[in-house]
């Protein structure tokens, strides 16, 4: 079974996931965890079977499940079992669930047209960004996979997804030519203008995306 824990930044996750792998260890469980930001979240949904978010993103708990259309259960852990790393409680919570049949999973999970990354330092800024974009791809039917991450994981999401195109935001721009050196051939970079960056225009970067794709 494949957790994920998700909070602001995956830092004060990162510890309850050591916590809780050395549970897991302890009891003979076999559970793959992972700590990641909010901003990355989409970039892990094939591989998880369940999610755990941290109290502080619960206000996202009905929105994640609803997007997710409850093919994958989402539970926000309290503020005391967060504070304290209770590790126990929360693999024991886990003991008692039935995970969904990962190929069941994947056979219902509708595969997107087109996957589009954008990046910036933090992810936190491109991650408004990905919202505006969303919803204009969503006004024009268009099924399209599109998500925020820092640059830092440029390279380890590259390697688990099949991207389209990257479009890192102006504060970045600087690193547009090693990366197409770095993965030349392989998928088309650019960076948003930073009139649309800075006006957050979906529609206009969503349209930049799509000419970078054809």
């Amino acid at each position: 079974m494949n957790v994920l824990l998700v909070c602001n930044a995956g830092m004060s996750t990162g510890l309850l996931k050591y916590q809780m792998e050395l549970t897991s260890e302890k009891k003979g469980l076999h559970y793959q965890f992972k700590a990641v930001p909010l901003s990355e979240l989409d970039a892990y949904i094939n591989w998880c079977d369940f999610i755990y978010l941290g109290p502080q993103i619960s206000f996202v708990q009905k929105d994640i499940q609803e997007s997710l259309k409850n093919k994958i259960k989402v539970e926000v852990i309290s503020e005391e079992d967060f504070g304290y790393l209770n590790s126990e409680k929360l693999v024991e919570n886990l003991e008692k669930i039935k995970p969904k049949n990962k190929h069941e999973k994947k056979k219902l999970t509708m595969k997107p047209d087109k996957t589009i990354m954008l990046c910036c330092n933090a992810g936190m800024s491109t991650s408004m960004m990905v919202e505006k974009m969303k919803s204009t791809a969503k006004s024009e039917n268009k099924n399209y996979k599109i998500f925020a991450t820092a640059v830092s994981e440029i390279d380890d999401i590259i390697s688990k997804e099949d991207l389209d195109c990257i479009l890192l935001g102006p504060q970045v721009r600087f690193m547009v030519s090693d990366l197409k050196q770095k993965y030349d051939n392989k998928v088309p970079i650019d960076s948003i203008d930073s009139v649309d960056y800075g006006t957050m225009n979906g529609e206009k970067v969503l349209k930049q995306a799509e000419e970078l794709m054809n």
